[in-house]
């Protein structure tokens, strides 16, 4: 398996998390971003994902973006050990919940990243949208 990341999506997180718990050999591919450049993307990211987008994970022919779809085609493919709980309920509250993290607190910690994370001279951050995340 390879998956395609950057450590500054917040995206990539849930993959790497779960190929962690499930011990799964992989290979990366780190995509960068630079003030400079913005994302550097290799050639191949729009033939695996048509929105051009990381994470992307590649499993033989099989080329999966999302980031949750990706953790759960990884809870299928790897079984042991489950990631969601056993109980219909439990499953849908746990995707509920993952839900939420994408819609709510993903933009706010992706403003964070460029904001503080990128900008290490505080003279130079949008000090407003800074403050707008924190009092979201």
């Amino acid at each position: 398996m390879k998956l395609y990341y950057s450590p500054l999506s917040v995206y990539s997180a849930k993959p790497r998390i779960a190929m962690f718990e499930k011990a799964i050999a992989h290979e990366t591919r780190l995509v960068n971003w630079t003030p400079a450049t913005g994302w550097i993307k290799p050639e191949e990211l729009a033939r695996l994902n048509p929105k051009a987008q990381i994470p992307v994970l590649v499993d033989g022919e099989a080329a999966v973006y999302d980031s949750t779809i990706i953790f759960e085609y990884l809870d299928e493919r790897v079984p042991k050990p489950a990631l969601f709980p056993t109980g219909v309920a439990e499953r849908a509250r746990c995707r509920m919940l993952e839900d939420l993290g994408d819609k709510l607190l993903a933009p706010n910690l992706g403003v964070l990243v460029r904001e503080v994370l990128l900008k290490p001279d505080a003279s130079t951050r949008d000090a407003a949208a800074v403050a707008q995340t924190k009092a979201s």
